[in-house]
């Protein structure tokens, strides 16, 4: 073991996108003000998260970089507005 190269650990971010993180996700990603539903075509949206909940394709890192998206574009779109 201590000859033993690192290895590292998934996080079962895909389940959480399923269970118990599923309403967080559909509310910020499908809000009428959400960068998906302004500047995205809001039918692959709900497709991809749809296939992913419904476990139908893996889009754990879709859905995630989605959510990622999300979260910078209500973080930083009031100091662009501002110029701040």
């Amino acid at each position: 073991m201590l000859r033993r190269g690192k290895k590292g650990f998934g996080v079962p971010v895909g389940e959480w996108f399923r269970g118990e993180l599923r309403s967080g996700v559909m509310d910020l990603l499908f809000a009428r003000d959400s960068f998906c539903s302004l500047h995205l075509k809001k039918g692959v949206v709900e497709r991809v998260v749809g296939e992913h909940v419904r476990r139908e394709r893996e889009h754990t890192h879709r859905v995630f970089a989605l959510v990622m998206l999300e979260m910078w574009w209500r973080r930083f779109l009031p100091s662009i507005e501002t110029g701040g």
